[in-house]
């Protein structure tokens, strides 16, 4: 019997594993704001260009945009899929979701950070962004593989 290769049933894998993985992603920026003394919004406020004062707008965009990604990762896994023809490890799905959000991690810097004030930066913070996006990362590749592993028609 065929696997299912359906580009839309990754893509909501990746949406819901993106959810998962922004909280996580939240959780851990909130806890080095409160570690940092610059307050626990800090970090998610400074990258909402708009708005960024409103505490439930800034998490709801930054669930929004976490979930997008992770749609985006699950439909390139996807397509992945259907060219070789065959499921992978699970572990080569961590692996490409660690350097795909380290990709996404290169982006931001390279485009959204350079429109922030460059004083967010002197506190040392940018790593521990690297460490958000990697973390979300790591979230997002090991939900998407225990979804794939139980699927019934594998």
């Amino acid at each position: 019997y065929e696997p299912r290769l359906h580009i839309g049933d990754s893509a909501v894998d990746g949406l819901v594993g993106g959810l998962v993985a922004g909280v996580v992603m939240g959780i851990y920026l909130m806890i080095v704001g409160l570690r940092s003394r610059i307050g626990a919004w800090f970090l998610l406020e400074t990258l909402v260009p708009v708005g960024g004062d409103n505490i439930l707008y800034t998490a709801m965009l930054h669930l929004a945009i976490s979930m997008i990604y992770g749609a985006i990762y699950g439909t390139i896994i996807s397509m992945i899929r259907r060219v070789t023809g065959r499921y992978f490890r699970n572990w080569y799905l961590v692996l490409f979701a660690v350097l795909y959000g380290l990709g996404l991690f290169v982006y931001a810097r390279l485009v959204m950070f350079s429109i922030i004030d460059q004083a967010f930066f002197s506190q040392n913070l940018l790593l521990h962004l690297a460490v958000a996006h990697v973390l979300y990362s790591l979230v997002l590749g090991l939900l998407v593989r225990q979804v794939r592993a139980s699927d019934p028609y594998e």
